[in-house]
C-alpha cells in the first residue's frame, strides 16, 4: 500500500471531475470525500505535490502499460487550483 499513489490517483481523478464539467469546483469533491470516507479529500495536498504526483503517475503508466492512469492536464498545470467553489 502506499499512499502517495493512492492520493495522487485521487487527485487525478478529481481533476477529470473537473475537466468533465461534473462538479464545478474541487470543494466539493473534498467534502464528498470528507463525508462518504471520513478523510481529508485529495485536493488539500495536491495543491503542493500535483508536480510531483504528476511525475509518479507518469512513471506508474509507462511500467505498467497503463495509459488511463497518465495524469490529465489540469493536474498537471495545477490549475485545478483556481476552481476551489
Amino acid at each position: 500500500f502506499d499512499l502517495q499513489t493512492m492520493m495522487a490517483i485521487m487527485l487525478n481523478e478529481g481533476c477529470r471531475i473537473l475537466e468533465e464539467g461534473v462538479s464545478s469546483g474541487f470543494k466539493i469533491i473534498d467534502d464528498a470525500n470528507m463525508a462518504g470516507m471520513n478523510t481529508p479529500g485529495p485536493f488539500g495536498a495536491g495543491k503542493k505535490n500535483f508536480e510531483a504526483w504528476s511525475k509518479l503517475l507518469d512513471e506508474i503508466a509507462d511500467k505498467t502499460g497503463k495509459e488511463y492512469l497518465r495524469p490529465c492536464e489540469l493536474m498537471k498545470s495545477g490549475g485545478f487550483v483556481k476552481m476551489r467553489k
